[in-house]
């Protein structure tokens, strides 16, 4: 399904109709293969989200874009110009307006193809714009290199950040009933006992309320500091958010989140986070491992303990071969990525490490875990999503810088 484009546009009176639509031909014979476009005349601008997309069809359009503008509340406009009919010459004139006002700015120009990417980029980097990303317990203690600034890159992509404490899953698990959730009673269980599986929907049942009363829309969860409470883990609860499309983050690392938050909302898909656990430079391969992953995301789902404790219910899932993207952003202000291909190549069942394991032939030299990692977990999706995550790194996307 191609990514819908809302276009307000503001055209002269002075200009034939026509002639404008032929002028613009190349222009929207590059952006429909792309987009889903939804032309808007520019009153409905009173209308528009937070930040709108202004196609700039001809000169002479500056006063009827201050009023529209004057009557509406966005915070930031892209203004789409192709140079036609002085449409470039009007938006830069439009900018400087906007600008002086404090309203974010940016002129999107160029030829028709890099248009329809560019557009594609920045509408990609506004999709996480009024997101609410819940840190339910903060972070656990040995992700030392994993803290952001959440001011900058709240501001910066649109993102609230909501501090819960971990006491309020903790009571909503003594008063909540197991959560209903489709055929997980028909899966093959190793360690888990009834109880265990109990216990682990009841704290998918706890954290739901909670995601429900913050109304968040992504969340990390401090999960290690269960154990002890309530004697089960959060591993089902996250497979279970993931596959519900909210994506939902091990030991409250906050830049895996936003990784996985970046994959559903830009690339519409599921997110496995994991552990390195070994690599093989030779081959360039490289073993992953964690002890959850979004429920659908597997061929097979196997109900095991957790790992490092023994206890509660863990996921072992066996994932399809074939294409994958191994992705990661990270920083204090979210300025770094790797992003490599590769081919999913063996599920593995090693008793020494988490229980889901994959290993993949990657593109990217291997030596980068060794000698320049962003932190630990990294991210996995299924299929090669490479040049989707480096348009979104790279392009200039900011409307205030």
């Amino acid at each position: 399904m191609k990514p819908h484009l809302k276009l307000y546009r503001a055209i002269s009176e002075l200009h034939n109709p026509e002639a404008v639509q032929s002028a613009h031909q190349d222009l929207f014979a590059a952006l429909e293969p792309v987009f889903d476009i939804e032309m808007l005349p520019l009153d409905a601008l009173k209308d528009a989200d937070d930040v709108a997309f202004l196609f700039v069809a001809t000169g002479g359009v500056e006063e009827g874009v201050r009023e529209a503008v004057a009557r509406s509340r966005v915070s930031g406009i892209y203004l789409v110009a192709d140079g036609l009919q002085n449409s470039l010459a009007a938006s830069m004139e439009i900018a400087a307006w906007l600008g002086a006002k404090g309203i974010g700015a940016r002129i999107v120009h160029g030829a028709p193809d890099d248009m329809a990417h560019e557009l594609l980029s920045v509408q990609r980097a506004e999709a996480l714009r009024g997101c609410r990303v819940g840190l339910i317990g903060g972070a656990s203690g040995w992700l030392i290199s994993s803290d952001i600034d959440f001011g900058k890159v709240g501001e910066r992509y649109g993102i609230e950040f909501v501090r819960i404490g971990l006491d309020e899953v903790i009571e909503e698990y003594h008063r909540s009933e197991p959560a209903v959730v489709e055929g997980i009673g028909s899966l093959r269980r190793v360690e888990p006992t009834a109880e265990d599986l109990d216990k682990a929907l009841r704290l998918t049942s706890a954290i739901g309320t909670v995601v429900n009363r913050y109304r968040l829309d992504a969340f990390t969860l401090k999960c290690f500091d269960l154990l002890a409470p309530l004697g089960t883990t959060g591993c089902m609860a996250l497979a279970v958010f993931n596959s519900r499309g909210i994506p939902a983050g091990c030991e409250g690392d906050v830049p895996a989140l936003l990784t996985m938050l970046l994959a559903r909302r830009v690339m519409g898909v599921e997110a496995f986070m994991a552990n390195p656990s070994h690599i093989d430079r030779v081959n360039n391969r490289i073993i992953f491992a964690h002890c959850t992953l979004p429920l659908a995301m597997a061929e097979r789902n196997i109900l095991r303990s957790h790992f490092e404790s023994g206890i509660g219910v863990a996921l072992q899932g066996v994932l399809p071969l074939g294409d994958v993207t191994v992705v990661k952003w990270w920083g204090p202000e979210m300025e770094h990525y790797f992003i490599s291909r590769g081919r999913l190549v063996e599920n593995l069942d090693n008793p020494s490490m988490c229980r889901t394991q994959v290993c993949l032939a990657l593109d990217e030299s291997v030596d980068y875990f060794l000698t320049n990692p962003l932190g630990n977990h990294h991210i996995i999706l299924l299929g090669d999503h490479s040049e989707a995550f480096r348009r979104f790194f790279t392009s200039n996307r900011r409307l205030r810088e």
